[in-house]
């Protein structure tokens, strides 16, 4: 280099190259930066970013909420098992000649038993890391899923959709479906259970035995599944603390929209579906206000109500206001835009004054946690009485002949310190 430098000619080329090469870094680091810009995040920056995740394959967008996809669709269940396993047994023996370890097979068949039971796509993860701290039978086999659906996938048994993560809130969950040629081979009378050390699963929790209130609530599950369909049995889940969380899911009820939830019949009867208004809002208040909830809780003039309620439960369930506004402003960007995310939780400060030193503390997961232990308390009231119903968290479908009952138990089972909550009727049966 030195000895180039001395004629003045190499010098301008060697300078030419280098600033060839300066270019194509910067327009590098351009290209890759996963830094949303400041301000309004683009939709094309988005876009742009979601194809270089997916190493420039196109995908269809669906700009969702990541922490909404357990809403849409089941996760995989590792403590969910079925006795009649010889069909599966066929199948692995066929795509495994070479046997290997019991964990695996073990796996394997989990993950079968997930897809024969549910029939349409679920919410997996395939990285061992997200399994780590989580509760988990010993038979089950983190390192084993992905290479389990890569060959379920290879074989035409499945298909496997990875997801990946974008900016702020927002990306698409890695989803497995079934395919025609699995849910051929599953038998018609094929029975299905969720073991009873599964019914509630903690993560990231320390612990020696399982307290008294988890024990109660796994036999409270355990009674519940015997009286329904395998695919609406439930079991709650835990994180960080058995005093936080713990709602009721896996049931397909809860994943149906309201529309179609209509047309749920009980042993042939309509249904209607009970709800109670403002839950959270209203917990919040009753627990921890020395007055009522006012009002809708959703309600303010100048915003959309669905908007609002985002809001709220953001400032309910982020530890920071940065946090929340954070997430708001992502939700807006994609929904609302042109709104002001720091005015919209000023207001929200305003409306809930007596109850606003409790916003950005992440005690939404308490108020799970109570809500829980309300459905629980109707659950087993339910029970005891032998009316079905289906729990969808903060409201519960039931026999149109047992409505009153029920208004009565869901009132009683949420009344907080004497202050009695509102309970909605949804519509009946759609005609």
């Amino acid at each position: 280099m030195l000895y180039l430098l001395r004629d003045p000619k190499d010098t301008v080329d060697i300078l030419r190259i280098l600033s060839y090469w300066i270019i194509l870094l910067k327009n590098h680091m351009e290209e890759n930066t996963t830094d949303p810009p400041e301000g309004e995040q683009k939709i094309e920056f988005v876009k742009r970013t979601a194809k270089k995740r997916t190493r420039g394959q196109e995908k269809p967008m669906e700009f969702l909420e990541w922490t909404d996809e357990d809403e849409r669709y089941n996760r995989l269940n590792p403590f969910l098992f079925s006795p009649d396993t010889h069909w599966m047994e066929s199948l692995y023996d066929t795509l495994y000649p070479l046997s290997k370890t019991p964990r695996f097979k073990e796996t394997f068949f989990c993950i079968l038993t997930n897809l024969s039971l549910r029939k349409e796509a679920i919410f997996i993860n395939l990285h061992k890391s997200a399994y780590k701290d989580t509760y988990l039978p010993p038979s089950f086999l983190p390192t084993g899923v992905s290479q389990i659906c890569n060959d379920l996938q290879r074989n035409g048994y499945v298909v496997l959709t990875k997801g990946y993560k974008l900016p702020g809130r927002y990306g698409v969950a890695t989803i497995i479906e079934p395919t025609e040629k699995l849910l051929s081979l599953v038998p018609p009378e094929m029975r299905y259970g969720i073991k009873e050390e599964g019914l509630v699963i903690p993560k990231e929790i320390t612990f020696d035995t399982f307290p008294d209130s988890v024990l109660e609530t796994r036999k409270l599950l355990s009674e519940y599944n015997m009286t329904v369909e395998p695919e609406n049995m439930l079991y709650a889940t835990h994180k960080g603390s058995f005093e936080v969380d713990g709602r009721f899911t896996g049931s397909k009820v809860i994943l149906m929209p309201k529309e179609e939830r209509k047309n749920i019949k009980i042993d042939g009867e309509d249904t209607v579906e009970l709800d109670v208004s403002n839950c959270l809002p209203f917990l919040l208040y009753a627990d921890y206000a020395v007055s009522s909830l006012p009002k809708d809780a959703y309600d303010i003039e100048g915003y959309p109500r669905k908007l609002v309620k985002k809001a709220l439960l953001m400032a309910l369930n982020c530890g920071s206001r940065k946090e929340a506004k954070k997430a708001l402003q992502s939700f807006i960007n994609y929904n609302y835009k042109g709104e002001n995310c720091e005015l919209l939780l000023d207001k929200l400060e305003e409306e809930h004054s007596p109850v606003k030193f409790h916003f950005y503390s992440g005690i939404g997961r308490r108020l799970m946690y109570l809500e829980s232990s309300c459905m629980a308390t109707f659950m087993r009231s339910m029970l005891d009485k032998g009316i079905k119903f289906y729990p969808i968290y903060d409201s519960v479908r039931v026999p149109v002949s047992k409505r009153d009952i029920a208004m009565e138990e869901l009132r009683k089972a949420f009344t907080i310190g004497g202050r009695e909550p509102k309970i909605h009727e949804e519509d009946g049966a759609a005609a």
